[in-house]
């Protein structure tokens, strides 16, 4: 998923914005750790409370936003489950990807 925004887009809540642009061209958004966290615990979640394995979850962003993301799998055990997803940056060079 990516998102496209405006250069003149000006957020409610500038510190929670991570809209950046280089040579005058909009980066392509991406998701967070954090975000890809909340939606492996979601589906974690799901799997251990209703017994079911999902292939993507909605998480909501700090801005309003509401992604759904992409589950990769889902493993669940007597006490536990494990559930993954994949990181996309988008355009930020960020080391975590």
């Amino acid at each position: 998923m990516s998102v496209r925004i405006p250069l003149n887009y000006s957020p409610n809540s500038p510190e929670l914005s991570n809209s950046k642009s280089v040579k005058k061209e909009i980066m392509k958004f991406g998701y967070t750790t954090g975000t890809c966290v909340a939606a492996a615990a979601k589906a974690c979640a799901f799997a251990i409370v209703e017994k079911k394995i999902v292939k993507s979850v909605t998480v909501s962003t700090p801005i309003g936003l509401r992604l759904e993301i992409p589950v990769n799998y889902v493993k669940i055990d007597n006490e536990w489950a494990e559930a993954s997803v994949t990181k996309n940056g988008g355009d930020d060079p960020d080391d975590t990807n």
